[in-house]
């Protein structure tokens, strides 16, 4: 409980650095003003504010229905992909056997976020691997503009205000989802390229960090759990006798 405990402050620090930085720069001193967004706050005076239809293409690329009953894909699926963790990649399936929700093209650095169930927080980057397919649950975006580093928007859709906005949009008790159309008029902070690429380079030092402190957590708890279940398993099958003195 306590290992426990310890990773869920660790994820918290790590999406509160995250918040920070996205929203604030990296100069303390650095004049500010209103954002205009509730979510955001403040931001550095310089920095612009504006929408990400005006910066992004979304969902671009479908797999066409007259595909090759052979063509071979990695599929990415809701259950995949976690803001903290990243994407998990299964075998590569076929298209003759895939869902049909497997349409999505996507390419190495392209940012996904799940439309629905939108609680699950479904947001990473895709990583650079051929032959990549996701879900139609998934909003695919990638920069058209030039004015975007596609690693600082990766970084801008998992703070937790642009999470909750998502979450606090959507539509649905059971399944809630959003409307790609309706997720891409959301405003996100917009500094200089340079800048952009300076967070970033401070964000993935400081992310990797936190990432392998989690790592190392992670494994504790389930070595507890393995050795847990291990002496419960040793004990109800006679393995390890219970003797007098030990009671």
């Amino acid at each position: 409980e306590k290992i426990q405990k310890k990773i869920e402050l660790l994820k918290e620090q790590r999406t509160s650095l995250i918040n920070q930085c996205v929203t604030k720069g990296l100069d303390p001193n650095v004049e500010m003003k209103d954002s205009g967004v509730e979510w955001i706050g403040d931001i550095p005076s310089h920095w612009d504010v504006t929408k990400l239809k005006y910066l992004v293409s979304y969902n671009s690329n479908i797999l066409r229905e007259d595909t090759s009953p052979d063509y071979r894909f990695n599929y990415i699926e809701i259950g995949d992909v976690d803001y903290i963790e990243g994407i998990t990649f299964k075998e590569k399936i076929s298209f003759e056997g895939c869902p049909s929700r497997a349409r999505r093209i996507v390419k190495p650095f392209d940012v996904i976020i799940s439309t629905v169930r939108t609680y699950l927080r479904a947001v990473g980057t895709v990583p650079e691997i051929p032959d990549l397919i996701c879900s139609t649950g998934f909003c695919v975006l990638r920069d058209r503009s030039g004015l975007l580093n596609q690693k600082f928007l990766s970084y801008v859709v998992k703070s937790e205000w642009f999470i909750s906005s998502v979450i606090s949009n959507s539509y649905g008790v059971s399944y809630p989802a959003i409307n790609a159309s309706e997720l891409v008029e959301f405003k996100i902070v917009l500094p200089s390229m340079s800048e952009q690429g300076r967070i970033v380079r401070e964000l993935d030092k400081r992310i990797t960090k936190f990432d392998e402190q989690l790592g190392v957590e992670s494994k504790r708890v389930e070595l507890f759990k393995e050795y847990r279940q291990s002496l419960i398993s040793s004990l109800v099958t006679g393995k390890v006798r219970v003797t007098e003195d030990m009671i």
